[in-house]
């Protein structure tokens, strides 16, 4: 999934196959497959038998939460006010590459690092460590975001200027 997207970007940039629908399927399908694996390996239920640790509860809301966000103003922006989309930055791309980062990892846990079979509480901390990060990534890139929303709506709306008092 990450190697398609990145080759999909690549061709998007180099050969210029630019489409409208292209534009708007692209981010979308991004987040509905990043939200749907980060969701099914979130469950412990599913994943008991093969995963040590499965993605924390809260870093999956996390996740979807920003992802709601982004796809809700994104639909407000272009459907209601005619604004063109916000554009990606860097905080949103380092969130999904962690994102994505942290699905690798967690599918592939006990292959990756062997070495943290025997010491479970080390293999533990790495995961607890890594969670803060794609969660610390998440935040960032869903302040970003508002950042850039609040800005869009400011310019579309006029200034916004306090009114005087007397």
């Amino acid at each position: 999934m990450a190697f398609e997207d990145l080759l999909d970007g690549y061709q998007a940039r180099h050969l210029s196959p630019y489409s409208e629908l292209g534009s708007v399927m692209d981010p979308l399908t991004d987040k509905c497959i990043l939200t749907s694996a980060t969701i099914l390996l979130s469950q412990p239920e599913i994943t008991y038998d093969w995963i040590p640790y499965p993605i924390a509860i809260a870093l999956m809301a996390l996740f979807v939460a920003l992802n709601i966000l982004i796809l809700r103003g994104y639909f407000v922006l272009s459907v209601f006010l005619k604004i063109q989309a916000v554009q990606p930055n860097r905080w949103g791309k380092l969130s999904t590459a962690t994102q994505i980062f942290l699905i690798f990892l967690t599918l592939l846990n006990s292959v990756l690092l062997p070495w943290n079979s025997q010491h479970p509480s080390g293999q533990a901390a790495c995961a607890y460590c890594f969670w803060l990060c794609c969660g610390a990534c998440a935040l960032a890139s869903g302040i970003s975001y508002l950042v850039q929303l609040d800005q869009l709506f400011s310019t579309k709306n006029g200034s916004r200027s306090v009114p005087k008092t007397e």
